[in-house]
């Protein structure tokens, strides 16, 4: 899984995080993201982000970011701080453990301008467009995930058991809070909160035929966040 953009943190390069994950579930299986989104009225925003997973994930990551030549700053704290620094953020917190042949990465950046970092960094896998007082909060808005959206039945089903093991024990959790949420197609806690859970064994693996691939096609649709109350 910035201070919005928490998976762009991987690499710092263009490559899309999915991808790089994508071959790391193959040999590991099972990874745990979470991130937590808080934007203040002018604009800044505080994330946590916690990564769950085995130490061989960990290390593949690694080495292969090392072989393409590029870097993935949120493993490594003086990478991150540097990074950041070129995107005008801030490393508030930063820990990196290893228990039991389990790796957590748990970070906590501040920038002053969110909608700014969130473009320069994201990939497109998140997006805020802020006009004014207003924002909307973009998830899965990608070329990618319409790409997915936009092929039949039985071709998406095929693309879908080809990525069934790589995701087999992904569980994404995101929570975004703002000053106000006007309207959102997430799950909303509060007026100022508004949550995405994917348990991706128990809402898509463990299905099969026509129900699995309505779940495949419910997680590809855009999510969205509209708020209200900036300065």
């Amino acid at each position: 899984m910035t201070s919005l953009s928490g998976f762009s943190l991987f690499t710092a390069s263009r490559l899309r995080v999915a991808a790089v994950l994508f071959v790391a579930f193959f040999a590991t299986g099972c990874v745990q993201i979470q991130l937590t989104m808080n934007l203040g009225p002018d604009g800044s925003g505080v994330t946590q982000i916690r990564l769950e997973m085995l130490d061989q994930m960990h290390d593949m990551l690694e080495n292969m970011a090392r072989q393409s030549g590029n870097e993935m700053p949120l493993l490594n704290e003086e990478r991150l701080k540097a990074y950041l620094a070129d995107n005008a953020g801030q490393l508030r917190k930063y820990s990196n453990t290893s228990t039991d042949g389990v790796r957590v990465v748990d970070v906590v950046v501040y920038v002053k301008d969110a909608a700014a970092f969130m473009d320069a960094t994201s990939n497109e896998l998140m997006r805020l467009d802020r006009s004014g007082a207003k924002a909307r909060w973009h998830l899965m808005n990608t070329e990618m995930s319409q790409a997915f959206a936009e092929m039949d039945d039985a071709l998406l089903e095929n693309q879908m058991q080809m990525l069934r093991t790589s995701l087999s024990g992904l569980n994404l959790q995101i929570q975004l809070t703002g000053p106000q949420i006007t309207a959102t197609n997430l799950n909303k806690i509060s007026d100022t909160t508004a949550r995405f859970n994917l348990d991706f064994d128990s809402e898509i693996g463990e299905k099969t035929g026509v129900e699995a691939v309505t779940a495949f096609r419910s997680l590809l649709a855009p999510k969205y966040i509209d708020l209200t109350g900036f300065q």
